[in-house]
C-alpha cells in the first residue's frame, strides 16, 4: 500500500470522527460515524484483509444504521 493512498483514507476517517464528537445533532453524527467506519474497512481492504473490511462494514457500520432508524423512531 502506499503512504499516499493511506494518508488519504485516513484523512478521510479523521474529518468524520472529528465531526462524530463536535456534533450536536444524532442524525450527523450517526452518518459521520458509518463513514468513518467505512474508510476503516478501505483501510483493511488495501492491507488485504477483505473478510475483516466486509465483517466491518456489516457489523459496524450497519449497527450504527440500525441504531440510527430506532433512535428516531
Amino acid at each position: 500500500m502506499s503512504p499516499l493512498l493511506f494518508y488519504l483514507i485516513a484523512g478521510i476517517i479523521i474529518i468524520p470522527a472529528l465531526a462524530v464528537v463536535v456534533s450536536e445533532n444524532l442524525f450527523h453524527a450517526g452518518l459521520s460515524m458509518i463513514v468513518s467506519f467505512l474508510g476503516i474497512a478501505a483501510i483493511y481492504a488495501t492491507l488485504s484483509a477483505p473478510f475483516v473490511a466486509a465483517m466491518q462494514v456489516l457489523v459496524y457500520a450497519g449497527a450504527i444504521a440500525v441504531i440510527l432508524l430506532f433512535a428516531f423512531m
